[in-house]
């Protein structure tokens, strides 16, 4: 059993057996909070408008009257609609994304906007979606995803029902942002004392990854187990070459990242990239403490060691 995998067991035995059963009762999709996909250019401003006319024309709401009892009438006209999204965003607008100043140690920062910092449109419309190939996925009843694909940019969006369909909540899910010199491995991991990502597990229904980050580089899994989905990748983690991935295929499992180098080297590099530096586990040790979402590594062999994260829970905070 790989070391990563039976370090999961060992810790999924020392919990206590009520608290698994809660876990295990979980519905899988009550993690997910993404619903669209968007070009960076559209990602809400935090700042107020620079002029009092531009500060009346966000803070106003235009007497509308709900454009669909059901969503998908609503969401067709509200997305192509700027009235409409003004009169049906709901405020304060929780803003959720990653702060990447510090990357590749980033931090999951949570605003809360009011009306008159939100620039509309929101959401782009139908010509600026057609000219910038942003496409939409219909695969949730009040959740859409937006994507562009072949580039990382991700915004999620969430509506609410109040008497009618309200906008209530934006993530930005990018993992770079457009950044060149940031490797989107590197930025999965919000933090490594909290080290869950953001809504990127493998769904094994759809036989994809929830944010669709590794099918639109090209890759998909060669191997699907219980816990884990693995992956063969040719991408960089921590300024190393990593050459495999396994992200969770289940409520509770394990993010792995495997590197062709020595447990001690990983280290070395992470320590010098975000000043942490984190235990290492062997197939020896026996009083290792394991915790969900704080990282260790884990020793392979000679030249081969792997970045864990537990996971009791899927889908991010």
């Amino acid at each position: 059993m790989h070391l990563a995998a039976r370090c999961l067991h060992c810790w999924r035995c020392m919990q206590p057996r009520s608290q698994w059963s809660l876990i295990m009762k979980i519905p899988w999709r009550c993690f997910i909070t993404a619903t669209a996909m968007l070009f960076m250019a559209h990602t809400v401003a935090a700042v107020a408008p620079t002029s009092a006319a531009e500060h009346m024309q966000a803070a106003e709401k235009p007497t509308v009257s709900c454009p669909g009892e059901d969503f998908t009438t609503f969401f067709k006209k509200f997305s192509n609609d700027v009235n409409i999204q003004r009169a049906f965003t709901k405020y304060p607008l929780r803003i959720k994304e990653l702060d990447l100043s510090a990357a590749p140690e980033v931090k999951k920062v949570v605003k809360h906007l009011r009306g008159d910092q939100v620039h509309f449109p929101v959401f782009p419309l139908k010509a600026e979606r057609e000219s910038k190939s942003i496409e939409i996925m219909d695969d949730l009843n009040s959740e859409k995803v937006l994507y562009q694909p072949g580039k990382d940019y991700l915004m999620a969006y969430k509506f609410v029902n109040d008497s009618c369909w309200y906008l209530s909540s934006i993530e930005n899910q990018s993992l770079t942002r457009g950044d060149v010199k940031l490797h989107w491995l590197d930025n999965i991991f919000p933090a490594l004392d909290d080290c869950i990502p953001y809504h990127f597990y493998f769904d094994s229904q759809s036989k994809r990854t929830s944010n669709g980050v590794l099918e639109r580089k090209g890759y998909s899994p060669y191997k699907i187990e219980e816990y884990v989905a693995r992956y063969k990748v040719h991408e960089k983690f921590m300024g190393l070459d990593a050459t495999e991935i396994a992200i969770p295929s289940s409520t509770d499992s394990v993010y792995i990242i495997t590197v062709p180098v020595s447990a001690q080297r990983l280290a070395a590099a992470i320590k010098k990239r975000t000043g942490h530096e984190l235990p290492i586990a062997t197939a020896a040790t026996t009083d290792f403490k394991f915790r969900s979402a704080v990282a260790y590594l884990a020793k392979e062999g000679k030249n081969k060691s792997s970045f864990v994260c537990i996971a009791d829970y899927i889908g991010g905070h």
